[in-house]
C-alpha cells in the first residue's frame, strides 16, 4: 500500500465523513450484522485528512460481496481501488471465506467518480451474482418497474408473509432456507431473522417444500432484500410480486 494513503475499517458512527463518496448510502449497510466499509484517507498535514476510496461490503461464512467501490477522480489510476479490492481477498483468506463477488451496480454509470468500475470487476472475471428483479440489488419497490414482474402475468403460488406465521412456523422456515445451499442470491437467512420486515418477507411452498423465498430487510430508509431462493423464475415471482405489492401499499 502506498505510504502517502490510510486505509482504514469504517465504523457506523463515521459514515457521514465519508458521504460524498456513497451517494446511494451504501453505508447504511453497517447497520446490518454482515456489513463492513473500508476506507482511503489521504493525509494532507497534521490536521487535514481527506476521504478519497471507499468499499462497501458484506460477508457471510460462504460468501463475501463487493456492494461498493468508489475513489475520487483525481486520484484515479493509482492503484487505490485495487489495494481495497486486494484487502477483500485478504479478509477471505484470514476468515476462511471460499467466495468473493461483486455487484454489478448499474449506480456505477450514475457518478463520475464510479464511472468503469463495472467494467473493471468484468475484466476481473468476478463471480456475477444474479440479481433479484432485472439489473441489480435494489430497493423493492424499485421491483415494481423490472420487465420480470411487468412482462409476465399474476403468479399462480400463493406464498405466505411471515408476518402471518407462528414463530415456530418462522423458526422452522429459516431453518429449512438455512439448507439451502443452491439459492440464486444469498446471505445465511438466519443472520437476519431479528431484522427481518415480516409483511415483506415470503415464502412459497408445495407439497410442503420450499420453492421459493424473499427475505426482506430495512437499511437505513431502504428496503433491502437480503435472501432470495428459487427452484425456477416462475417460483420467484410469486414472492417478488407479494413483496413488491406489500411494499407498494405501505
Amino acid at each position: 500500500m502506498s505510504e502517502s494513503y490510510e486505509y482504514v475499517r469504517i465504523m457506523e458512527e463515521d459514515a457521514l465523513f465519508f458521504r460524498s463518496l456513497d451517494p446511494f448510502e451504501k453505508l447504511n449497510l453497517l447497520s446490518m450484522p454482515a456489513g463492513f466499509a473500508i476506507g482511503v484517507l489521504d493525509r494532507k498535514d497534521e490536521e487535514s485528512l481527506l476521504p478519497i476510496g471507499l468499499l462497501v461490503g458484506t460477508a457471510s461464512e460462504e460468501l463475501i460481496t463487493i456492494e461498493w467501490l468508489a475513489v475520487e477522480d483525481i486520484y484515479r489510476y493509482k492503484g487505490i481501488g485495487e489495494e481495497l479490492v486486494v484487502s477483500v481477498y485478504e479478509m477471505a483468506e484470514a476468515g476462511q471465506v471460499p467466495k468473493v463477488a461483486a455487484i454489478l451496480s448499474p449506480d456505477y454509470e450514475k457518478e463520475e467518480l464510479t464511472h468503469g468500475v463495472r467494467s473493471y470487476f468484468e475484466e476481473r472475471l468476478f463471480e456475477k451474482e444474479q440479481p433479484i428483479g432485472a439489473d441489480s440489488l435494489c430497493q423493492i419497490i424499485d421491483l415494481v418497474e423490472s420487465e420480470y414482474i411487468t412482462e409476465k402475468g399474476e403468479p399462480e403460488a400463493e406464498p405466505l408473509a411471515f408476518s402471518g406465521m407462528t414463530g415456530e412456523q418462522k423458526r422452522q422456515s429459516l431453518e429449512k432456507l438455512g439448507m439451502i445451499d443452491n439459492g440464486i442470491y444469498s446471505y445465511p437467512a438466519s443472520e437476519f431473522a431479528a431484522q427481518l420486515e415480516e409483511d415483506l418477507s415470503f415464502v412459497s411452498k408445495k407439497s410442503g417444500k420450499t420453492d421459493a423465498a424473499l427475505l426482506v430487510t430495512r437499511v437505513g430508509n431502504d428496503l433491502m432484500p437480503v435472501y432470495y431462493y428459487a427452484k425456477s423464475q416462475d417460483d420467484g415471482r410469486s414472492v417478488i410480486c407479494s413483496s413488491v405489492k406489500a411494499a407498494a401499499s405501505k
